[in-house]
Parts: structure tokens; sequence; C-alpha cells
């Protein structure tokens, strides 16, 4: 089931409904004209040869006087709101396999921006003088692949809104390889000096946002490493807002809003690890450390989770690392079996709710 956008203008005290959907309108034109409304969910369901007249204005306006069928009850009244009145489209009903098709003459942009806005690095290319947003997430292009998703587009200053939508000027989502998609973007939503900077380079790093539930996501989605794909969706379980994955950081989970980071670091230490600070695996949980304590130093972060494997407890070239007075960089130990992410979700719950 399609979901259209119908608008309603008055002419006089006659109420008409107008939908946009070209091939739709090709379709009412073979049904001469005819076509059955019923109500449905929260709009109507039109479907063909009923006994309810529909005029085809330039090929993809269907035109339909709506007055009379509000009086019956056939439309419920409480379905319209500002003038909007949503239509639901069966494509078997109409024997075609596309409702929506690319619709280049109308503007992609909305001057709506949804509630919850998430921010996600990606990029802008300019590829055969057309500009597209290339975003990298192996769930949003599963999601694509499978329902053909499509967008409108919101822009301010160095951001750019994306927006899920089913009207014919949304543009379509195109699946571009198991980790990244890609959607054409009018020019119109680039400022000068982006345009120029891309036509230096090719490609120009910007923020795209959206609403991760619109999409049918997860933040949890954009974390692809077991250990921290269990945390972020325990966190999130318990009302923490987490960031969505971002791998220019040097930690791998920040949480929204409180200025606090999360590193999570699954070794196992060797024999060797305990008689060298010089070898690789110490090397790598010491960096962390040293890492932690430079970023609360330049007041980069308030606080600072670094997860381990409790096997490194006794490591001395661990514990000559640790400053017991500085509280705002916290190492935790954890064997990372079971429900090893309920309990050190606790445990930075506790401390962030101090």
């Amino acid at each position: 089931m399609i979901k259209l956008i119908g608008k309603i203008k008055e002419r006089g005290s006659v109420k008409i409904l107008n939908i946009y959907n070209k091939n739709i309108a090709g379709e009412i034109l073979k049904a001469q004209n005819k076509i059955s409304i019923k109500n449905y969910e929260n709009g109507i369901l039109i479907q063909p040869n009923g006994k309810f007249h529909a005029t085809i204005a330039q090929n993809r306006r269907i035109q339909v006087a709506i007055t009379n069928i509000i009086k019956k009850g056939i439309i419920n009244c409480n379905n319209i709101a500002n003038k909007i009145l949503f239509v639901y489209i069966n494509p078997a009903d109409w024997g075609i396999k596309e409702i929506v098709s690319k619709c280049t003459h109308m503007s992609p942009l909305s001057k709506e921006i949804p509630i919850n806005l998430m921010s996600k690095r990606a990029a802008i290319r300019l590829n055969n003088k057309k500009y597209y947003l290339d975003i990298s997430s192996k769930r949003l292009y599963e999601l694509a692949k499978k329902q053909g998703i499509k967008c409108l587009f919101n822009t301010n200053s160095e951001e750019i809104v994306i927006i899920k939508s089913s009207l014919p000027e949304a543009r379509k989502l195109t699946p571009h390889s198991k980790k990244r998609i890609q959607i054409a973007i009018p020019k119109e939503i680039l400022s000068k000096k982006q345009i120029e900077s891309i036509a230096n380079k090719r490609w120009l790093p910007v923020t795209v946002k959206f609403n991760l539930d619109s999409f049918g996501l997860k933040v949890f989605d954009f974390y692809s490493v077991t250990e921290e794909k269990e945390l972020v969706k325990y966190l999130s379980s318990k009302g923490i807002k987490i960031a969505i994955k971002d791998y220019r950081e040097p930690f791998d989970i920040k949480l929204l809003n409180k200025n606090i980071a999360v590193e999570v670091h699954n070794s196992i230490p060797a024999k060797e690890d305990f008689a060298s600070r010089h070898r690789i695996k110490i090397g790598q949980v010491r960096l962390r450390i040293l890492e932690a304590y430079h970023l609360i130093k330049n007041k980069q972060m308030d606080t600072f989770f670094l997860i381990i494997n409790q096997s490194w407890r006794s490591n001395r070239y661990i514990s000559e690392l640790l400053d017991s007075t500085n509280n705002r960089v916290r190492i935790l130990y954890t064997d990372f079996k079971d429900s090893w992410c309920d309990e050190v979700g606790d445990r930075i719950i506790k401390v962030i709710d101090k």
C-alpha cells in the first residue's frame, strides 16, 4: 500500500481533492475517469471503476469534488487536517508496479523539519554535473534495497536534513554498495562556497540529519563491532541518548548532551604482555588509557569510560598509568560474557546520574 498526500482546495462552497500522480492519472483515464473512494486508516483508499468521477489535469493532477462525499460520511472529516488528506493506493488494484515515478519538474525541498534528529557524517560528490549525497550505512543500504525509500530535503548552513516521504517530488535512495547509499540532491541547496569546494575536490564532507524512527533505524544499527553494539543497545533501552558512530573520533561511543565518551577494548593479554610494556597488545591498551587522560586534560571530554577485559586487571603496566586522583577517567573491567553489558551499563548510568 502506497500513501500519497492529497491537498484540498475550495472553489466557492465546493471542496476539491487534488492528488498529484502521473501513473494513477493515466490509469484513471483508462477507466473512463471512474474511481471508488473508501475510508481507510487515517485517510481514504482509492480504487478504479467506482461511482465517483475524477478529472485529470495536465496528465498528472487528479481532481475530485468531495463536498458531497464528506456529507455522506464516505470520507471521515476527522482525517482532514490543514487541508491535507492521506490517499492510499494499492498497486495491485491498478495493475501497475510503480505508483510513484521520478518527478523532475517538482522541487524535492521541504519547509518542514522532523523532530528528534540525529547527525551523521556524509559526503557530497559531483558526477556528470549532478550532485549526490553519499551516506555510509549498511543497515540503511539494506532498508533502501528492500523498501525503496524516498526523501525530501531541508538545508540549513552546512547541514542537510533528509526527510522520508512518499510525495511524487521525493527522490529515491539508491543502494550503491553493501555499506553505502546515494541520493541525487538539487544544486540550489548548496552554497556558492560548497559548490566551489566540490568543483575543486570532487567531494565535500557534510553533516546529514534525519529522524531514525521514520527510516526504521535504531542508533545501534550504526555500530558494527559486537561489544559496542551490545552496550549501545542496552544504554539506549535505559533512555541514554547515544550519538551515531563517528569513525573520526578517538573513542567508540559518545553520550549525547553529556560530553561523555566510552571506549570498548576487548583484547586478552598473552603471557608476554605481563613481562614487557613494549608488546603490541599491552601497547594498545596503554595507548587508550593515555588518550583518555589527554581528552580529559584538554577538556574535550568531561568523563571517559574505558572498558577492558578483566584479564588486564593485574597487569602492572596498566596499573602504573592509572591516576587515582582523576575520577573522570574510569577503567571498567569485565569478562565480556553473558550479560556483561547490563552490569557495565548500570555502572556507567550510576556515574552519569550523580
